[in-house]
């Protein structure tokens, strides 16, 4: 074991009190994050969000006991007892008149869709809709605010790309522009409720791993926040589409690159121009050469949408791939049909929430609902680790250590799991089931080669990806404890204790083992912390 993996906390590490009681209080932190701040992430506040929108401002809907006026606006108090882990709108209200439930429409998936996305061969062009400009997140649109700001008449209403033109025209209006829409994301972001509603369809698309391929004219970064991809923002970037992972086409620019940013007559002339004849448009053809367009949050009138379909009609000519457009206006069904589109009314997450269901049946796609338990499985073993340090001293019981790291390796797991679950990383039940025998190798070969404690980390890392695949039953029997040699691992500090004891003369070449590590690198009051670095086959990552 090199000491490289293996760090000591304690007395050796500039913490203070018996046995690190500052990093308990660390971890003490960390559960509740994890507890409360992913509890959010994967069931929303806890409340049922009823958003209905009758009026100008969106009123948020709540069981009548839990409603109270103020100035005009409905709030709720929090969901507590058996309703506080029910998903966001689980709980009754009234659909027909709910923002976020009234566009769900029924549909009928094409079989094509389903095969194209079972080859990965799916890409997503996603507009504004789908983003910040919707009532849902703002009550205002951008353009809505430009054109006030600019005191135009209520009927002069001018294409958004000269609305742009006419602001940038003023002393330093490029300058203002762009810090008015960074200031707008700034919003969004500062308010988690907003912000989950300008993710939703991000969120929900994030675990549909079947797709790593996305196109924007969005200059939010929320495929990058939310779905893990790489974003392809300037014509150097657009040579490299074919990389691995997931990417994101910023046709428009980004708000991360303010020079990138396209808005005004002057932009989408050059914009065009490299569309016809640079890199841009290459890597677009080469792209969806062989590729499924799906199409979400455009409008039959948005210009975006209409010049990017026509430019891939008229270049791709009769090898133009079929494309679907995710859209809410049944009126432009004809007009759809004529651009060569398949309409799907619906809404966009809901879309994205069928069609997962549907693969969900085909044994390889892992339901999102398989990863809510994950947080508090991440809680239990950062609190089985804090008792086993507490109730046994590594000096006289230096077997622990094993144990130790055991549960160094289900944290690092179970926290790996959270932290890329929105790139789609452990959704894929084949690929977890890959990682679990590649890993089940890796402890084979560490236990031949005697490091003792890079096999228990593999052991416990190894079991946190069991657990992800498991059913209800399965779960229950996840061991938080480890003793070396053992068929039947411990699940309780008690059991633990027991099968201690019971392991004997089994055990005792590890003991020896574990009191010279003890003696050689732990201090009197230092525990044993294993990193996410392995010795053997260190090529290899976790």
């Amino acid at each position: 074991m090199s000491r490289a993996n293996l760090v000591r906390s304690g007395s050796g590490c500039q913490e203070t009190g018996s046995r690190g009681e500052r990093r308990r209080e660390w971890r003490s932190q960390v559960r509740k994050f994890y507890v409360e701040g992913l509890r959010s992430r994967f069931f929303g506040s806890g409340t049922c969000f009823g958003l209905r929108a009758d009026a100008k401002v969106v009123v948020i809907m709540a069981p009548r006991s839990a409603r109270f006026k103020r100035s005009g606006i409905s709030a709720l108090d929090g969901v507590s007892g058996k309703n506080a882990r029910k998903p966001t709108h689980d709980l009754v209200h009234d659909k027909s008149t709910c923002v976020m439930c009234r566009d769900r429409h029924a549909f009928i998936v094409p079989d094509h869709l389903l095969k194209q996305l079972s080859k990965q061969n799916v890409v997503i062009f996603a507009g504004a809709g789908v983003s910040t400009e919707t009532a849902s997140v703002f009550p205002w649109s951008l353009y809505d605010e430009i054109h006030e700001s600019l005191g135009l008449a209520e009927d002069n209403k001018p294409a958004f790309s000269k609305l742009m033109s006419l602001y940038c025209a003023r002393p330093d209006g490029r300058r203002e522009l762009l810090e008015r829409v960074r200031a707008r994301l700034a919003y969004i972001r500062g308010f988690p409720e907003i912000y989950r509603a300008a993710t939703r369809f991000h969120r929900e698309l994030s675990t549909l791993f079947y797709v790593d391929t996305y196109v924007t004219t969005n200059w939010d970064d929320f495929f990058e926040r939310e779905c893990g991809a790489t974003p392809l923002v300037n014509a150097e970037d657009f040579v490299f589409w074919n990389v691995g992972g997931r990417k994101v086409f910023k046709l428009h620019g980004s708000v991360s690159n303010f020079g990138s940013v396209i808005a005004t007559d002057e932009d989408y002339r050059q914009a065009q121009r490299q569309l016809e004849r640079g890199t841009l448009g290459s890597a677009l053809k080469l792209m969806l050469a062989t590729k499924t367009i799906v199409y979400v949050g455009y409008s039959f009138s948005d210009y975006d949408f209409l010049n990017i379909h026509r430019y891939i009609s008229r270049e791709l000519k009769e090898i133009a791939p079929v494309a679907y457009i995710v859209s809410l206006d049944r009126s432009a069904r004809d007009r759809f049909k004529k651009l060569g589109l398949t309409p799907i009314f619906t809404d966009a997450a809901h879309f994205v929430q069928v069609l997962k269901r549907h693969f969900e049946a085909d044994g390889h796609y892992l339901p999102d609902a398989r990863l809510d338990d994950i947080p508090f499985a991440l809680s239990r073993a950062q609190m089985e680790h804090d008792r086993l340090h507490r109730t046994l001293n590594v000096t006289a019981n230096p077997e622990i250590i094993y144990s130790a790291c055991y549960q160094d390796g289900l944290i690092h797991a179970f926290e790996r799991i959270l932290s890329r679950s929105h790139a789609g990383d452990y959704s894929h039940k084949c690929t977890v089931a890959l990682k679990v025998q590649k890993y089940n190798s890796m402890r084979k070969e560490n236990l031949h080669a005697r490091r003792y404690l890079d096999a228990a980390y593999i052991e416990g890392y190894m079991n946190a990806l069991v657990y992800l695949l498991s059913g209800d039953e399965g779960r229950a029997h996840l061991p938080f404890y480890f003793v070396c040699g053992v068929d039947r691992q411990p699940v309780t500090l008690a059991e633990y204790k027991k099968a201690v004891k019971a392991s004997g003369r089994l055990n005792k070449k590890f003991k020896l083992l574990a009191k010279r590590i003890v003696r050689e690198q732990l201090g009197p009051s230092d525990d044993l912390h294993h990193t996410p670095f392995l010795t053997w086959r260190a090529e290899s990552a976790l």
